[in-house]
């Protein structure tokens, strides 16, 4: 018998019955009786291309998945991570172009209500303040810079919005949230990952809506800043903080408050 040249998962054909039985059933029986010189030649060689074909016994490898599978599934982790790596990057470089494009530097007033802001949140690194957007947030790892809706500059709202990113400056939630980012990337196939995620980033805006109430006060205007600036739909944006999210975690925000 042909020596087979496919395998299924790596594993040959094998048979449960002895060699000796299967070559009975494998030589078909003729009229003509064998003389006794060719048969002693001719059973051994023929034993010996069915064990080259089957292995007698029992499987004893356990069930796992196939070889094709088993090879591919590291590259499609690894490929997995890297998109979702630099999709994160390019969304994000995306963004710094369009701030840079459509951003409007802040009056000399705002500037100055953020150094009073630093002052009181004991920030020491240089921050600056442009109007973009319709969402308050910060961005920037070595140039962090806060960006201000037009309608919320100059408003008595507008020193709770310092006061939140530059908590987030302090405690270096940038930072910590592009390390939380990269381990997502690493462990993207997995959905566990992903809800721990979204709690690591909400738990950040409740540590922050804590601090503020703790410094400034006034429960019940920091809560309708809150809720003024709801968005339909929580957007994310990797390596920023935003203080916007979705009308679900605005409220838990509100009652994390109350």
């Amino acid at each position: 018998l042909p020596v087979p040249q496919w395998d299924l998962g790596g594993y040959t054909p094998r048979v449960t019955q002895p060699v000796s039985e299967l070559t009975e059933h494998t030589i078909p029986s003729s009229k003509e009786e064998p003389s006794s010189s060719s048969q002693p030649e001719t059973l051994p060689a023929l034993q010996q291309g069915v064990q080259q074909t089957f292995q007698a016994g029992r499987y004893t490898k356990s069930f796992s998945l196939p070889f094709f599978f088993a090879q591919w599934i590291p590259i499609a982790w690894l490929a997995g991570g890297l998109l979702l790596f630099g999709d994160f990057l390019t969304g994000y470089g995306y963004f710094c172009v369009q701030v840079k494009k459509h951003s409007h530097p802040c009056p000399d007033e705002t500037k100055s209500s953020l150094r009073e802001a630093a002052k009181q949140m004991e920030v020491r690194q240089r921050v600056d303040c442009r109007c973009y957007g319709d969402l308050p947030m910060l961005k920037g790892f070595f140039f962090p810079c806060i960006l201000l809706p037009k309608r919320l500059l100059n408003s008595p709202s507008m020193h709770f919005i310092f006061i939140h990113e530059l908590c987030h400056l302090r405690h270096h939630h940038l930072g910590i949230g592009f390390f939380a980012m990269t381990l997502l990337c690493f462990n993207w196939y997995n959905p566990v990952f992903w809800l721990c995620y979204r709690a690591f980033r909400r738990d950040m805006e409740l540590f922050c809506d804590s601090q503020v109430v703790k410094r400034v006060g006034q429960k019940r205007a920091y809560a309708g800043l809150l809720l003024d600036t709801a968005v339909e739909k929580n957007h994310f944006l990797p390596l920023t903080t935003c203080m916007a999210v979705g009308k679900k975690e605005i409220v838990y925000r509100v009652e994390f408050l109350a």
